[in-house]
């Protein structure tokens, strides 16, 4: 990929793209004033951007981790091992010099360390019923199902996460793990191949409804 570096002035695309190696998934951290700024390149060089509130560089990198092992394993298991285009995964912070404004990408070791902010993990199984997408969504020992909650499933969940928090604390909620069915995301109708970043839209997705519905209950009680 050719980038034109006046083109994209102010932005890190000239410092991630060049980066870019087939079969390698690469997450790039970096501090903003205003939260923590996501990137990714998957497998095949498709872009992924997620503005998250302020977390700690290494519990971001530990969340992004278990999340890929969990939906790479799962699609090593489906599709067999000699299918997966995944060959690695790697973690960069992105340090933009004080004084100069000199951007360096540095890579780190992610050896398991400090979580995300959480009780517990959520995990999203979804599946389609009567041409319509349905979930159920596990947080620590309960279960919030499509089935019983219909359009409130949502708040529901939000409801539970937020009466677990200590003094009722509303910081954003993020998604561990998801396991869908290949027609509720986009992929490859020839090989039936999946890239990593329709899980990462797909989560992204889920995490926007589920803290709307926060939000939703932060005003209302």
């Amino acid at each position: 990929t050719v980038i034109d570096r006046y083109a994209l002035q102010n932005t890190l695309l000239p410092n991630i793209f060049p980066m870019n190696k087939r079969g390698v998934v690469q997450i790039f951290y970096k501090a903003a004033h205003d939260g923590v700024d996501i990137y990714i390149l998957d497998e095949r060089g498709a872009l992924f951007y997620q503005k998250m509130a302020f977390i700690d560089r290494d519990a971001a990198f530990n969340h992004f981790k278990l999340f890929f092992d969990s939906i790479l394993n799962r699609q090593s298991f489906t599709l067999g091992e000699s299918r997966s285009e995944v060959t690695a995964i790697r973690f960069y912070e992105v340090v933009t010099a004080s004084a100069t404004k000199t951007i360096t990408v540095v890579k780190r070791e992610v050896n398991g360390g400090p979580r995300m902010r959480s009780k517990f993990d959520i995990q999203v199984i979804g599946d389609i019923a009567e041409g319509k997408p349905v979930f159920t969504i596990y947080c620590d020992d309960r279960d919030f199902s499509s089935v019983e909650y219909d359009t409130e499933l949502f708040r529901e969940v939000a409801r539970y996460v937020l009466s677990k928090r200590r003094g009722g604390e509303r910081y954003p909620i993020y998604i561990g793990d998801m396991d869908l069915p290949p027609a509720m995301l986009e992929h490859d109708v020839v090989n039936g191949y999946i890239q990593t970043i329709h899980y990462l839209k797909y989560k992204r997705r889920i995490e926007s409804q589920l803290n709307e519905a926060l939000n939703s209950l932060s005003s209302a009680e």
